[in-house]
């Protein structure tokens, strides 16, 4: 009877881990651009869905250098961020369907009242990755670069 019991708290650990509703590391993909002096490496959260997309990097104090976050449209339109409850000055990198960097919103600061002033995109995209205020030009980021998505497995 004893070892049922502790079978059961060990499958019901086991189940209910994986319910805390944080970023787990198969949430995060590194993403690469390839620029005119070679392939910068980003570790990338993913905000596909609406939820993730409308939260976003709200509330964060801190990003690490060589992290961002990717936003995933599933058309590509032109779209519109704002910097509500962000805390940390971004640059906003745009990117077409086939991951060419139509627009780059430089050293986007956060929204200190409201209304919140908007940043949208002058042509469709389907891509918008966030990163440090600075890092485009520390990085030589220019339009007609290119994101490419790769997935890190389990």
């Amino acid at each position: 009877m004893r070892i049922v019991y502790i079978t059961t708290i060990i499958l019901l650990v086991i189940v209910f881990s994986g319910c805390t509703g944080e970023k787990k590391p198969s949430d995060t993909n590194t993403l690469v651009i390839i620029t005119q002096d070679g392939r910068i490496g980003v570790n990338a959260e993913i905000a596909d869905n609406p939820e993730e997309r409308q939260t976003g990097l709200m509330y964060r104090e801190h990003l690490d250098e060589d992290s961002g976050m990717l936003f995933i449209f599933e058309l590509e339109r032109p779209l519109t961020f704002w910097m509500k409850n962000t805390e940390i000055p971004l640059d906003m990198i745009f990117a077409s369907s086939d991951g060419i960097i139509t627009e780059i919103k430089r050293d986007v600061q956060p929204c200190l009242s409201d209304p919140c002033p908007t940043y949208p995109s002058e042509y469709p995209n389907k891509y918008v990755l966030e990163v440090n205020s600075g890092f485009s030009d520390r990085n030589n980021i220019q339009l007609g670069d290119r994101l490419v998505i790769r997935t890190v497995k389990d």
